[in-house]
């Protein structure tokens, strides 16, 4: 009885380690990088095995990379503001390195609204863009001569 009171007391921190991180890994979009990262605290500081804590630190993993590549969005958005904006070549690079770090954010998950202020800079610039080329275009089809007309 005295070792399986042992056992229990070794077991009883480990299986509250193990719901916090079942609830935090549940908790969807309420889940932060902190709650997270005290939830693998805990999980360590009790000895649990790294692939009992594996699915809450791949969401951790996940989390940083979203704020990583939000915060490179923030920079491209930043320097696109510096771009010369009556040289075709400056407008277009900074055009292409805003598209690309937007994509790679949405890729990430990250969400649109958050994305929303540089995809308005990336629109304007595209436009500039089309400015500068001078690249407004009529299209028109003509066709056949009826009867009529031929007349």
């Amino acid at each position: 009885i005295g070792q399986a009171k042992q056992v229990l007391e070794e077991e009883k921190p480990k299986v509250v380690a193990r719901a916090k991180l079942a609830e935090i890994c549940a908790a969807g979009a309420a889940r932060t990088k902190e709650t997270l990262r005290e939830a693998l605290e805990l999980g360590r500081s009790v000895g649990l095995e790294d692939s009992e804590m594996a699915e809450c630190a791949e969401l951790l993993r996940i989390e940083e990379e979203k704020e990583r590549l939000f915060a490179e969005v923030k920079a491209c958005l930043e320097s696109s503001k510096t771009c010369t904006m009556t040289e075709i070549d400056s407008v277009r690079g900074a055009k292409d390195a805003l598209s690309a770090a937007i994509a790679a954010a949405l890729a990430a998950g990250v969400p649109e609204a958050d994305l929303m202020d540089a995809e308005l800079r990336r629109k304007k610039l595209h436009n500039t863009v089309e400015d500068l080329k001078g690249s407004i275009r009529v299209f028109c089809r003509i066709r056949p001569l009826s009867g009529k007309e031929k007349d």
